[in-house]
């Protein structure tokens, strides 16, 4: 016997349904978003959740998430957060590491020298 569901998976609306279809059916959309709509349309199938995240790939807490966050708000839940993704290069990465513009000697220096001087 499974664990009860804390929160059901609310009924889909006729534009909602299209959608989620269309996103399973597409080939140019993002996989995570593909996942979270094959584990909605499974869920309202009446498959339980450990049988849903074990034909989508993710796990049993990810699609009570996907739930939760659908029941919340709404389609939203396919696209990624903000600040979630890919992140872009920044110069600090691109940059060599270079040492202080002083001599050997004045290194030397500040390393032999003793605390507090």
């Amino acid at each position: 016997m499974g664990r009860p569901v804390k929160e059901g998976l609310r009924s889909f609306n006729k534009p909602e349904e299209q959608e989620l279809q269309r996103v399973v059916k597409a080939t140019s959309e993002r996989v995570d978003s593909v996942r979270r709509a094959k584990a909605l349309l499974s869920v309202a199938a009446g498959k339980s959740r450990t049988t849903a995240s074990q034909e989508v790939g993710l796990s049993r807490e990810g699609v009570s998430k996907v739930v939760r966050g659908f029941n919340q708000r709404g389609l939203d839940v396919l696209e990624i957060a903000v600040g979630r993704g890919p992140r872009r290069p920044t110069r600090a990465r691109n940059r060599r590491a270079s040492w202080p513009k002083c001599s050997g000697h004045r290194i030397e220096m500040r390393i032999r020298r003793p605390p507090g001087r």
